[in-house]
């Protein structure tokens, strides 16, 4: 299996995120300091560099790699961000994926081939 690591993070856009990693054997930093409450307020024009923030496998997981938009009005939108194998491509590589709150595939067209999946399924490789 692949490990895909997040080096930066930049929001570009007006709008504030949430973003929850969702692997228990790191310890996200951004700017060096850990999460509060679990999670990381993403605002408009953040640029910073994280260390310890990677996306999960999807068999290693049950959230993902959350990134949460909270909406006027309570409402919100989550894009679950995981790495793992796909069907059409025989279960062979690894692949960076995004999911709906329920698991349903997002933009599969723009998922991100990592690396080849190592014979018995333990890391092959690392990308950032």
């Amino acid at each position: 299996m692949v490990i895909a690591q997040v080096v930066r993070i930049r929001n570009e856009t007006k709008r504030t995120f949430l973003l929850r990693p969702g692997d228990p054997c790191y310890n996200a930093q951004v700017d060096g300091q850990q999460a509060c409450d679990g999670r990381f307020t993403i605002g408009p024009g953040f640029d910073q560099a994280v260390s310890r923030l990677v996306v999960p496998w999807e068999i290693m997981t049950r959230g993902g790699l959350e990134v949460e938009e909270v909406l006027q009005g309570g409402s919100e939108q989550v894009v679950r961000c995981i790495i793992g194998g796909v069907e059409r491509d025989g279960l062979t590589r690894d692949w960076l994926q995004m999911r709906s709150s329920t698991w349903e595939p997002l933009e599969e067209d723009r998922w991100l081939h990592l690396g080849r999946r190592h014979l018995f399924g333990t890391v092959g490789s690392a990308v950032d």
